[in-house]
């Protein structure tokens, strides 16, 4: 069987299971939901709201796919729209694989360089821990503003947790440089995996520089705001309108808490609906609302990308 064949057939699996796990989640979410219970309001107000959500999506999409080129240089140069397009690949990816795991491999799949693909994904993998590392800082921040009697669970435990995640994030940067040429110095490097060479992918990587690193953290940044925003149109198309300082509160404290929960796609629908009745039943108490909204933006976030990304694996077969 020659590759082409193969990699035909790993593409068009990809796409079955992507569509068969879509169908399970829609089931799923009909079945334990009652829309009677949801009160919604229709009115033009709330429709430009939710265009407006839908109209951040691609912006979203391009804030990542800005970030994932960046993220690439100077070793690997990608044109925009090549990055565009493997963004979409790693949602088709991220979709079927708990914690998206699937994200990064799926995107470098469109590199020719066995040795680029290795190091476009070491090098994504930075740029997550970047998202992560801004969904946390803030997320602190915002439990500062939280009264006692807000807290569903110990302010202790979660200021503890997060900061655990950080502080691990952060010593991989700190140390990343010293881990790599530690390796080169290595008997390890003189061989080859699969091809690869170890100390010269070693010595590619360690070019990632102090200001790549805050470039891909003020990317997550502005990517992380239009989330926020997202969240906050979203929740007030469903009719839960918060006040601003109650919403600057709230929102990142949520976004914190998808962050350091494992995820699984079985369950992610159920962990951000919780997450959302957890964070947000606090300012008001229509629980259904919250939960729809929570899964209409997840559906909106990463559904169309993911039937984006198979269309563009369709038609590369």
């Amino acid at each position: 069987m020659s590759r082409k064949t193969k990699y035909k057939i790993f593409n068009w699996i990809v796409i079955l299971v992507a569509y068969s796990f879509l169908a399970y989640k829609i089931t799923d979410f009909f079945c334990h939901n009652s829309f009677e219970d949801i009160s919604i309001s229709f009115s033009w107000h709330k429709v430009c709201l939710f265009l407006f959500v839908l109209l951040l999506l691609p912006i979203n999409i391009l804030l990542e796919a800005g970030k994932w080129q960046y993220a690439l240089l100077p070793n690997i140069k990608i044109t925009f729209r090549e990055s565009v397009l493997q963004t979409l690949l790693g949602f088709v990816g991220g979709w079927v694989t708990p914690n998206k795991l699937g994200d990064l491999p799926m995107r470098v799949v469109r590199l020719k360089d066995n040795n680029d693909r290795i190091e476009g994904i070491v090098r994504g993998f930075i740029g997550s821990v970047a998202v992560v590392d801004v969904s946390l800082i803030l997320g602190l921040f915002a439990l500062l503003g939280m009264t006692a009697s807000e807290m569903w669970v110990s302010r202790q435990f979660l200021i503890l947790t997060s900061l655990f995640i950080f502080a691990l994030q952060l010593l991989i940067i700190v140390f990343y440089h010293r881990l790599l040429d530690y390796i080169s110095r290595q008997k390890i490097a003189d061989r080859k995996f699969r091809n690869i060479e170890i100390r010269a992918l070693c010595h590619r990587l360690t070019e990632i520089s102090i200001r790549q690193l805050t470039g891909l953290l003020f990317f997550s940044a502005v990517r992380y705001l239009v989330y926020c925003l997202q969240i906050y149109l979203m929740l007030c198309s469903f009719s839960i309108c918060l006040p601003f300082q109650t919403a600057a509160v709230a929102i990142p404290i949520y976004y914190m808490l998808l962050t350091i929960s494992p995820s699984l796609p079985a369950a992610d629908i159920g962990i951000r609906g919780s997450w959302g009745v957890v964070v947000f039943s606090l300012y008001t108490p229509d629980i259904a609302s919250i939960a729809v909204a929570t899964t209409t933006l997840w559906a909106i976030n990463n559904v169309i990308p993911m039937i984006c990304g198979s269309i563009i694996l369709q038609r590369k077969n």
